[in-house]
């Protein structure tokens, strides 16, 4: 380190730390002027101490002698006091380690806000220029109206914050809220003067969500309230005691009004008690050691006596007793596996997790406990019928082997074909059992498997084995149809190819059975294997009833080639007076054959402005149109359609109806006003589509897919930087500028030469929600249905404060 004095620094100062220092001193407390240089000759540092006992005030300096900071200090309290600012310059400097990390590059000055306390009331970011700047570099936006003066954005700029922090360990005092750039509250927590939370609130579309409330005993009240209530009403109330093992949920109506409450207490690591409005429902006592038989387990009936009681074998096994209202026995229930419950604590079989608990409620506990132990004696029952059945040769080798290899959504599929047995069984009661636990092997969330086809494909070989057992045939081909319907059953080509290969040969008797009953279920399932072209047709041609033909007419555009279906279509367009069917047929050209003419488009805006009057009979359609006219509709018009009917469009984002269907619209609507582009000035129709944007990210904060939508159109997931792109007042980063005459004019050029054959957006899977309940219906006997905010701490730490005078 170097020692020699620059010809700049006096001979009466001396080393301190790593510069040269010169100041009086009264004892040990400096006093007057202090000042610092550096071993190149500059002067770093001048302090003025006054008195030495009350404020200390100091500037800091650049090598090249303007200001780098500045600050106060109360002496008595030990604190830092009002306005501390930092300035770095456009050159680098060695003042710059000392700058308040995180800020952006684009912010030059930055100043923190201390109260007589200490405490950092405001975070302040300037542009060289002196322009207000967020810590993110932006230009800071107009302050939303509730907004205090002293509130700063922070957390990316997302939110705005009134706070008090410590700058030496960064604890709270006080309030500390947070809103979000519009202005809307989002959280708002009270701290205790040791820095710990007395309370804290979450706020959803400014209305009060969650709040929590700490004892200093280490109890916690967490409060839910009910959505839409003016004022707030609690929803729910939880009592945390005995560091959280100790849980009591009180429900409220919504009125405020007690409804009911349930306690679960963990007295040790294997001793739980459940409580129903404070009666006893539950004990179990078990113990450490998997192998030894629990001590206690007991359901109680809530009036003091016994519901349900454990007795152990001494073998690892025992028996479940279930008793009537008298005391007598009512069911009996064996347990094979006492090491498992123990090992997992799963002793409160009976009983609903304490999680599950919602207001309002229809049964009470022991209620619930009664009705869980009959439907595990039923379960018991009838997994014991399934045991004993024995499948068909023909049945096994459909099957094949290596099912505990084969995917499903949960891991391997050995128990499906067991499952598959019993849904052939004659006992409706073994097929209800099987059925909805072969849907939650075979699918989940639109996602297949291999289990799915090999079990379909399965299910399809053997079925011409049962034409003589009507009910099990109508099982079997509800469930076909419904694997069939799945969204993207297709996607497998070779899988689905084996299905459809194992359904022909019973395509001739469905033919049959479908033209002589007259089932459209039938003609459905017919369409989906590619087969009853010529019933279709017919039914669209003759059929009496205007939705047997519209259903006849998805069918026969699902099974036709392009050009006789186009043809048949717009043929049968012309001769057909019913609206609703003229509404079907209008959808099936434009998206099968994007065929759009006047006529076509005239019906499609129509029902897009009224769709109501066709919303029962649409329901029908569902597997093949989906569920919603609209959507629909929307996914058949072009993007000029879209754009002349937008306001149709945005009315029907402001209605109350459901939100994924509005989040369609919006997609659309979005692709078809902006047509992939961002651009830096809006025009009217794109400004009131991001309007309508901004109120659903409002309404629907953190929806995945609403964020999902607009994010890939290219808008801001945060409604307030998408109503500034609105206003004007920013656009997002990648926003293009305006294009030159002559682009313009070529693109307008290649649009117009280009929309005659090019369809108006990605093709939309018209049919994409899955059957709405795993457990098909069957084929009818009478066919027909007639989320600490801010930028993390960006200012200079309690080191860098420290060593501002060196």
């Amino acid at each position: 380190m170097a020692t020699d004095r620059h010809a700049n620094v006096p001979a009466e100062a001396f080393r301190e730390d790593d510069n040269w220092a010169y100041g009086e001193k009264r004892g040990d407390k400096k006093r007057g002027e202090w000042n610092y240089w550096r071993d190149s000759g500059e002067l770093v540092c001048r302090e003025d101490w006054g008195d030495g006992t009350s404020r200390m005030t100091y500037e800091r300096f650049h090598p090249n002698g303007t200001v780098s900071q500045r600050g106060a200090k109360d002496l008595v309290k030990n604190v830092w006091i009002g306005t501390m600012r930092w300035e770095r310059q456009p050159e680098p400097s060695s003042e710059d380690a000392y700058f308040p990390q995180g800020a952006h590059e684009a912010v030059r000055a930055y100043e923190l806000v201390f109260d007589d306390d200490g405490f950092i009331i405001e975070e302040r970011c300037f542009s060289s220029d002196g322009e207000p700047l967020t810590s993110a570099g932006a230009p800071l936006p107009a302050r939303p109206e509730g907004v205090p003066a002293h509130a700063f954005l922070a957390n990316g700029d997302q939110v705005w914050v009134a706070q008090a922090r410590r700058m030496t360990d960064g604890t709270f005092r006080g309030e500390r809220i947070m809103w979000d750039r519009n202005g809307t509250m989002v959280a708002h927590t009270v701290y205790r003067d040791d820095g710990s939370v007395l309370r804290s609130a979450t706020y959803q579309d400014g209305r009060i969500w969650m709040e929590k409330e700490y004892a200093p005993n280490s109890e916690m009240v967490q409060r839910f309230f009910h959505s839409r209530t003016n004022p707030p009403v609690r929803k729910s109330e939880t009592l945390y005691r005995n560091n959280q093992q100790d849980r009591e949920e009180t429900f409220f109506d919504k009125e405020g009004q007690h409804a009911f409450s349930v306690r679960m207490e963990k007295v040790s690591e294997h001793h739980v008690r459940r409580y129903d409005n404070g009666a006893l429902v539950y004990e179990g006592i078990w113990s450490a050691d998997p192998s030894v038989p629990p001590e206690k387990v007991e359901y109680y009936d809530g009036k003091g006596g016994i519901l349900v009681r454990y007795r152990s074998n001494g073998d690892g096994t025992g028996m479940w007793t279930l008793f009537d209202d008298a005391g007598g026995v009512e069911l009996e229930l064996p347990e094979a596996d006492e090491r498992d419950r123990n090992e997992d604590g799963q002793w409160s079989r009976f009983i609903p997790g304490f999680a599950r608990y919602e207001w309002p409620r229809e049964k009470t506990d022991p209620e619930l406990i009664r009705e869980s132990f009959h439907e595990a004696h039923t379960e018991e029952v009838i997994a014991a019928a399934i045991e004993a059945l024995k499948p068909s040769k023909s049945l096994t080798a459909a099957l094949g082997t290596g099912w505990n290899k084969v995917k499903t959504a949960f891991g391997h599929g050995k128990d499906l074909p067991r499952l598959v047995l019993a849904l052939l069984a004659d006992d409706p009661a073994l097929a209800d059992y099987a059925l909805p636990r072969i849907w939650m092997e075979i699918e989940h969330q639109g996602t297949l498997y291999d289990s799915t086809f090999r079990i379909a494909t399965a299910i399809a070989t053997v079925l011409p084995e049962h034409a003589d057992r009507p009910d099990v045939e109508r099982r079997l081909l509800s469930f076909l149809r419904d694997v069939l319907n799945l969204p993207h059953v297709t996607l497998d080509g070779a899988a689905h190819k084996l299905l459809v290969a194992a359904m022909q040969p019973s395509v001739p008797r469905l033919e049959r059975w479908a033209e002589e009953a007259h089932a459209p279920d039938l003609l459905q399932l017919l369409g989906r294997i590619g087969a009853g072209s010529e019933l279709a047709a017919r039914w669209m041609r003759q059929d009496d009833n205007a939705e047997d033909r519209a259903f006849a007419a998805c069918v026969f555009a699902l099974v036709t080639k392009p050009a006789p279906r186009a043809a048949a279509l717009t043929e049968r367009l012309a001769s057909e007076d019913d609206p609703f069917v003229r509404l079907v047929i209008a959808i099936l050209l434009a998206h099968h054959d994007q065929i759009r003419t006047p006529e076509t488009l005239a019906i499609l805006e129509a029902a897009l402005a009224s769709p109501s009057q066709f919303d029962a009979s649409f329901t029908r359609l569902e597997p093949m149109l989906g569920d919603d006219v609209r959507v629909a509709v929307l996914a058949c018009l072009p993007a000029e359609a879209i754009v002349r009917n937008a306001d149709v469009v945005l009315a029907a984002l402001a209605e109350d109806s459901g939100l994924l269907y509005r989040i369609n619209y919006l997609d659309r609507l979005l692709g078809a006003v902006f047509a992939g582009e961002t651009p830096a000035q809006v025009a009217d129709v794109q400004r009131k589509t991001l309007y309508a944007t901004a109120r659903m990210l409002d309404a629907h904060t953190n929806f995945v897919n609403l964020l999902e939508v607009v994010r890939a159109h290219g808008v801001p997931t945060e409604s307030f930087a998408v109503r500034e792109w609105a206003e004007g007042r920013s656009v997002p980063a990648h926003a293009k500028k305006p294009a030159t005459k002559a682009a313009a004019a070529a693109k307008a050029k290649t649009r117009k030469h280009g929309a005659k054959n090019k369809p108006a957006a990605k093709k939309t899977n018209l049919a994409a929600k899955k059957p709405g309940a795993k457990k098909a219906k069957p084929i009818a006997k009478k066919p027909g249905p007639k989320k600490k905010p801010g930028p993390k701490k960006t200012v200079a730490k309690k080191k860098t404060v420290a060593k501002k005078k060196r």
